[in-house]
């Protein structure tokens, strides 16, 4: 663990909330590998060191402002939502820099502007030293057999859905509405129902197939969804229930296998 990880937030979301998540996958290591905590508070995490001569661990929830005398690892979270993303970015190479540190950024896009935009996509000059995660889709569709490619095209991943599926006409948008979720959900439970499914033992995804609730709303209409925690939106389940599309029909012979791969 590194000795101080900054992680830079949207000037107006909560500090206590990426440290929230911090404890929390803190508290799901084996006991073995959990350091003991010196300090827990809603903006910083700190940890014992090792040995007499270590130095503490810390992790620290920080505005999105230019950092100053620090050190370590940075994460710059949702980039390019920054009013002075460029500031940021200076500031924290230069902190990086001092300590032979690491600086990831993470973003949901925001046009074609910003730092983020020009490290992501390079069009304006050329940022060798970073390792763009958004190309990792384009990798694997280029290296493995993948009949089809489902992506949630009803936010911000239309962008997404539309410059892949250009490139892989196997790149299916999905749009989530209610009668479209309706129509996913009910398929799947037949699936289920056939025993033509063959889920793992994973306790994460069973709690999120159950966590879908069916709703009637006042106009008649009826929504699957789940309420929002930590671990995200049952993104597991939907997944899952895109998967299992090309299943639908009559009952066939022989046994039916779905592989699926949650990205992000």
């Amino acid at each position: 663990m590194p000795q101080r990880t900054p992680i830079r937030r949207r000037g107006d979301e909560p500090p206590k909330e990426k440290i929230l998540v911090a404890r929390q996958v803190y508290e799901e290591l084996p006991l073995a590998y959990q350091k003991k905590l010196v300090v827990d508070s809603k903006t910083e995490l700190a940890f014992e060191p090792i040995g007499k001569s270590g130095r503490l661990s810390r992790m620290l929830s920080v505005p999105s402002k230019a950092p100053r005398g620090k050190k370590g690892d940075v994460v710059l979270d949702e980039l390019a939502h920054y009013v002075n993303d460029r500031q940021v970015y200076t500031g924290s190479t230069a902190l990086i820099l001092r300590s032979s540190g690491q600086l990831t950024g993470v973003s949901t896009p925001l046009g074609r502007r910003g730092i983020f935009w020009e490290i992501v996509l390079e069009e304006l000059r050329k940022y060798p030293h970073h390792r763009r995660q958004e190309a990792d889709l384009s990798r694997m569709m280029n290296t493995l057999a993948i009949a089809r490619l489902s992506i949630d095209k009803s936010g911000i991943g239309m962008n997404l859905a539309e410059n892949l599926g250009r490139a892989y006409p196997q790149v299916v948008g999905e749009a989530f509405t209610n009668a479209s979720k309706e129509r996913w959900c009910t398929d799947f439970k037949i699936l289920l129902q056939r025993r033509d499914v063959d889920l793992p033992r994973d306790r994460e995804l069973v709690a999120q197939l159950h966590s879908i609730k069916r709703r009637v709303m006042p106009s008649g209409n009826v929504s699957f969804d789940a309420e929002r925690t930590n671990r995200g939106h049952a993104d597991r389940f939907w997944a899952l229930v895109l998967a299992c599309q090309k299943e639908r029909g009559p009952a066939r012979g022989g046994e039916a296998e779905v592989g699926v791969r949650v990205i992000g």
